[in-house]
């Protein structure tokens, strides 16, 4: 202890000691957390008063497949958080009054948006820029070698989870283009199946799942066309028969429970021919969460297409695991640019009792210089 404190005497005389001991100082507006707090208010979309108190709002991550349910507090207030998740996702929500659906609500959100940093003003001159000169050579000199790397299969991206496959699959699925052309949605409805009917109730109309009991209907379906919820029922019958493939029903209590009042009048999952026909998405209903490590590119020169094509990367090496052995030595193995000059090797660490450490060198590339 004594160790640490007399470090913090010698290293730390830059910072206002006598500020941070008063205590006078700023809290931070985002906490030190990977975890994403949503605090806001949820109020009647129509008269824009707040919903109930204890009125339950359920929430879902679209793509990310991930529900749960919250309860208000005095005047709508609301407050929950998202776990870790990564790139862009929107919410989606359903809310209840005393097990009575609340048909308009809409959320305000008090976060505080993170203000970016503003790119410095450039001004033009005659000089030339060394960056600049030195990229568009280096991208020349990459678009003459592409013929070594044109034929490199794409990096394969992973597919967002499914709906479907998070209920263990749909109770009934029906391909639309196996039955002749329907002229609209209630009409196809009324002639492909027996779990699924349509009323018309005054200038609108209404949705309704067979469900298997003890489960009975009360109101339209939870529709996810394209993979996308929505509780929209107009929206739903405005589609084309002629742009559905295929529609899913799912009705059974097993698959329905778990997603508590979502679920609770069954779902009806469509899959249309363009894959992407949805209503437009809500700014506020826009999550961004992390942004997913990349991993370094440490290139293998010893064959293959890499081995034809020039490597002007200014970043070539990282480790980010490297251990000494008993003798404090570690060794390091790596190519060099094929651009010539001045490299420079960075190297930070933590010796075994916790004391930070750097170090830096220069050494020269040159075209007798091996590069390995």
């Amino acid at each position: 202890m004594n160790s640490l404190d007399n470090y913090l005497i010698c290293n730390t005389t830059h910072l206002p000691w006598k500020e941070i001991l008063k205590g006078n100082y700023t809290q931070p507006l985002f906490p030190f957390t990977t975890a994403i707090q949503k605090n806001g208010f949820a109020y009647l979309g129509d008269t824009h008063e707040p919903v109930p108190d204890l009125t339950q709002v359920m929430f879902y991550l679209q793509k990310n497949v991930l529900h749960y349910q919250v309860v208000t507090q005095e005047k709508g207030k609301i407050s929950f958080a998202i776990p870790d998740i990564y790139g862009q996702d929107e919410l989606f929500y359903l809310a209840e009054a005393k097990g009575q659906k609340i048909p308009i609500v809409k959320m305000e959100w008090n976060d505080v948006s993170i203000p970016l940093p503003h790119a410095p003003a450039s001004t033009e001159t005659k000089n030339a820029d060394v960056y600049a000169a030195s990229s568009s050579k280096r991208n020349l000199i990459d678009q003459s070698y592409t013929i070594y790397t044109s034929g490199q299969p794409l990096p394969s991206v992973a597919h967002p989870i499914s709906f479907e496959d998070e209920i263990d699959g749909a109770d009934i699925t029906i391909k639309v283009q196996d039955y002749i052309t329907f002229s609209s949605m209630e009409e196809l409805i009324r002639e492909i199946s027996s779990s699924l009917y349509y009323r018309k109730k005054g200038m609108s109309g209404s949705v309704r799942i067979k469900l298997i009991p003890p489960l009975v209907a009360t109101d339209d379906p939870l529709y996810i066309i394209d993979g996308v919820p929505t509780k929209d029922t107009d929206f739903f019958l405005s589609l084309k028969p002629s742009d559905v493939l295929i529609l899913k029903i799912v009705k059974t209590p097993g698959k329905l429970s778990p997603l508590g009042f979502m679920g609770k009048n069954g779902i009806l999952l469509v899959q249309t021919k363009q894959g992407n026909i949805r209503k437009p998405a809500e700014d506020s209903m826009v999550i961004e969460g992390l942004n997913k490590a990349v991993n370094f590119s440490n290139h293998n020169y010893s064959g293959g297409a890499y081995s034809q094509k020039p490597d002007f990367r200014s970043t070539l090496y990282w480790n980010s695991s490297i251990k000494t052995d008993s003798g404090g030595k570690a060794t390091l193995q790596f190519y060099t640019s094929d651009d010539i000059g001045k490299m420079n090797i960075g190297i930070h660490g933590l010796t075994k009792d916790g004391q930070p450490f750097s170090e830096f060198k220069n050494i020269e590339v040159s075209l007798e210089t091996k590069r390995n």
